[in-house]
């Protein structure tokens, strides 16, 4: 049960994240097409980097990594909204967000008896993940960028600390 509601909420945080990463871009840089595509594969490419060269990394380190990286993105675009020509640095740090989400899959997988078992919890909170998304962007703007990764992050590495839900 405690790594079922691990998995869930790590579905609700990569949502969450993602469509944080989606809004702050729609919003603050360039509401073209270009942008979501960039985040779309800077995502991917993050998932393959964790599933191929993080595998002996503490799950702690890259999920800190994956706020941490969040945050920088958002405080460098406050302070350069519409300047494309950071863009390249926005990649990096949306790749590096990513990485977690190619980590997680690979070592989790340890834990259920059927992969499946694993995608289907977790993409329900994936689900459930972006339809609060929507709705809290809706009702809270820039404050749900601000917040919601944190608030998310916390409850997750709270789960995975205090009922002992082990890192690897």
């Amino acid at each position: 049960m405690k790594l079922m509601l691990s998995t869930f909420v790590t579905g609700i945080f990569f949502a969450t994240l993602q469509m944080s990463y989606f809004f702050s871009l729609q919003t603050l840089l360039t509401s073209t097409i270009f942008s979501y595509f960039s985040l779309v594969l800077c995502w991917f490419i993050g998932a393959i980097v964790g599933l191929r060269f993080f595998k002996f990394m503490d799950e702690k380190v890259i999920l800190i990594l994956s706020v941490v990286a969040y945050y920088l993105f958002l405080i460098t675009l406050f302070f350069n909204r519409f300047n494309t020509t950071l863009l390249p640095i926005y990649v990096v740090l949306i790749t590096i967000s990513s990485i977690y989400a190619g980590y997680f899959f690979p070592f989790q997988s340890k834990f259920f008896k059927k992969i499946n078992y694993l995608f289907l919890i977790e993409n329900n909170g994936f689900v459930l993940g972006i339809i609060l998304s929507y709705i809290l962007f809706m009702f809270y703007g820039i404050g749900f960028l601000e917040l919601c990764p944190a608030i998310i992050f916390s409850i997750l590495f709270m789960i995975k600390t205090c009922i002992n839900v082990k890192f690897q």
